[in-house]
């Protein structure tokens, strides 16, 4: 799906040398490290599965260098072979046993020849245990995609505290990104949309939170309270706010958010990846927010 995606939207972003070349490191990357663990795999399945892997990382390398006549028939060819493999294997593997079982002498290793194995003797070894812990990936995309949006939704953002304080936290941080990104551009006015929505979404928010009892307002988000069906009003208001505040395209915070997307691409990519992950974040937590204090069975006595 991700190089069928790639390929429509080619008109898009084939004018950018960043994005071909990010997509050409992608591929290029995946296709070496899917090829060294997939020679590492224990079972048939698992090996026509890397081996797949590895094929759609040469087409984002084609998809880079601007063959897209190519990639369309590698994408077929790959689709048809991979199907043709997994619906064979089982009878492969089945006449691989009976050849075992049926051998008198098993082969032995003999000493390794390969340039490689005289060059580097411990480069094989190396690369066997980083292949069978497939490079440590899991490990990294946990720390990097998972841990540090954890941390930063709890500390910066302040979730499982107050409802009052999650809203108000990113209210402030949103004010906060637009300020750098109108003094970095030099162009207030382009921000304009964007505060006019936040501004209304929160102070909607605010009258929804205020609607609740000082107990209920004041009490942590670490569980479930499923306050809606007593306080319909104020779980109507507070979902309202979550939908502006996070940039649903109902509300003018939406076409502001575009605009500044806009002007961070003029900043640099980094800056870019900078707002849209926090603006993405702030959606995710204030969507956690209200689902723990609003949804999920009644807690009424």
């Amino acid at each position: 799906a991700g190089v069928f995606l790639l390929l429509r939207t080619m008109p898009i972003w084939e004018v950018s040398v960043v994005a071909r070349v990010c997509i050409g490191l992608v591929g290029l990357t995946t296709a070496i490290l899917t090829t060294v663990i997939g020679h590492v795999q224990s079972n048939i399945k698992g090996r026509i599965g890397y081996a797949s892997v590895a094929q759609v990382g040469l087409m984002f390398v084609e998809l880079a260098l601007g063959l897209d006549t190519l990639v369309l028939v590698h994408f077929v060819g790959n689709a048809s072979l991979r199907c043709y493999q997994l619906l064979v294997s089982p009878s492969v593997v089945a006449y691989i046993l009976r050849l075992q079982s049926s051998a008198t002498e098993k082969a032995k290793p003999g000493p390794d020849h390969s340039l490689e194995g005289r060059l580097f003797p411990k480069l094989r070894s190396t690369l066997y245990v980083c292949a069978t812990q497939e490079f440590f990936m899991e490990l990294i995309v946990n720390r990097v995609f998972l841990e540090i949006p954890q941390w930063t939704a709890r500390h910066i953002m302040a979730e499982n505290s107050t409802i009052l304080n999650v809203w108000s936290r990113s209210f402030v941080l949103n004010l906060t990104l637009v300020a750098l990104v109108s003094w970095a551009t030099g162009d207030p006015r382009a921000a304009v949309p964007f505060i006019a929505g936040m501004v209304v979404s929160y102070a909607v928010g605010v009258l929804g939170i205020l609607a609740l009892p000082k107990e209920l307002r004041q009490q942590s988000l670490d569980h479930m309270e499923g306050l809606a069906s007593r306080y319909s009003l104020s779980a109507r208001l507070v979902f309202l706010s979550f939908l502006g505040m996070s940039g649903f395209p109902i509300t003018p915070a939406f076409w502001g958010a575009d605009i500044l997307l806009a002007q961070c691409m003029q900043l640099g990519l980094p800056v870019a990846l900078v707002f849209s992950g926090t603006f993405f974040l702030k959606g995710i937590v204030l969507a956690r927010t209200f689902t723990r204090l609003y949804l999920g069975p009644s807690t009424a006595s």
